[in-house]
């Protein structure tokens, strides 16, 4: 709901985060702001999603407040998705521009996959891995494609939510 109107629930995560967890943060960052009130609730990584930000400058700023930012990187048959649509959709040069701000590790999510329960698309992931280092990648990733997966270069994975 947070990702949707750009207005994260800061109460729920006050009862939910505590020290002893080590919690990745993914609420729905639109600003520099945002970022710095979800490292206030103590989480360890904020996750910052291209399809929440306007621009790759909220990327630089995030870089400047922490390296405790972790870009994601939303793509759709190889473009990038952003909440605004005058930014690069490429996204071998949105990843190129990432690093060159010094992100060592940027989250890939293949939304054509995503939540369909089919699997990833192993070639994608084995073309972004082959290609940079640091690269965490989700989208349709069930527990059974974790072995077909954990061959590639990548930093690491993200399993999509369990289908009943």
């Amino acid at each position: 709901k947070g990702i949707k109107t750009g207005h994260p629930n800061y109460k729920i995560m006050k009862n939910v985060v505590k020290p002893k967890y080590d919690i990745w943060l993914d609420i729905g960052i639109h600003t520099d702001g945002d970022i710095f009130d979800a490292f206030t609730l103590d989480a360890s990584r904020v996750i910052c999603s291209s399809i929440c930000v306007s621009s790759i400058q909220i990327y630089e700023e995030a870089f400047d407040l922490s390296d405790h930012v972790l870009p994601c990187i939303c793509v759709y048959d190889d473009k990038v998705q952003w909440k605004s649509s005058t930014n690069e959709v490429n996204v071998f040069k949105v990843i190129d521009r990432l690093k060159k701000i010094g992100y060592d590790e940027i989250v890939l999510i293949d939304l054509k996959h995503l939540g369909k329960n089919e699997g990833p698309d192993i070639q994608y992931a084995s073309r972004i891995s082959e290609s940079y280092s640091g690269i965490i990648f989700g989208g349709g990733i069930r527990e059974e494609d974790v072995s077909d997966i954990s061959g590639l270069k990548l930093r690491g994975i993200m399993l999509d939510p369990e289908f009943s």
